[in-house]
């Protein structure tokens, strides 16, 4: 999916394919490759300009920063997320970002 959306020359049709990419390897645990294909979708979608799809990556780029044992990097990430759901209405991210505030509090 990734080789036909980037041969298609629409970055709109990457967007999946660079998302799920990211998710595999978090789930699969190997966190140096999620790093890596987050920050390509992060990318994608700044370039794009999805600024939720942003937000929803740097959520996840949050989780794989905490499983690398990078927590206040995690706190950060976590606390941008919020405040962007908070400042563009998106209340689909609430229980998201609620959830972040609870596995980072001290």
């Amino acid at each position: 999916a990734r080789e036909v959306a980037d041969g298609s020359g629409d970055k709109r049709l990457g967007s999946g394919p660079a998302h799920i990419l990211a998710g595999v390897a978090t789930m699969s645990g190997d966190l140096a490759s999620a790093r890596v294909l987050i920050g390509e979708s992060v990318t994608l979608h700044e370039e794009i300009g999805d600024t939720r799809m942003v937000a929803v990556e740097h959520h996840n780029l949050g989780y794989v920063e905490l499983r690398l044992g990078h927590q206040d990097r995690a706190r950060d990430l976590f606390a941008e997320v919020r405040a962007q759901a908070l400042a563009a209405d998106w209340p689909d991210m609430l229980p998201y970002v609620t959830a972040d505030a609870a596995v980072i509090a001290d």
